[in-house]
């Protein structure tokens, strides 16, 4: 394992997670409008929710070399 794979697998985990908890709606993109949060999951939300934890496959992928 290099450092590479290690830092990029931390990275592309982290963002997936971040990316589906924002689109479920767990943790707000703006805390200060709620209403500009309440639109960019509207619009955002449903692909973020499926693709979070795709972003985080591939970090894991990542992590151990695979991809």
């Amino acid at each position: 394992m290099d450092l590479y794979n290690l830092m990029s697998g931390i990275t592309f985990v982290g963002g997936g997670i971040y990316a589906f908890l924002a689109g479920t709606g767990r943790i707000e993109i703006k805390p200060g409008d709620p209403e500009g949060a309440k639109k960019w999951r509207d619009k955002y939300g449903r692909f973020m929710a499926w693709a979070g934890p795709v972003i985080a496959l591939s970090g894991v992928l990542h992590f151990f070399g695979i991809l």
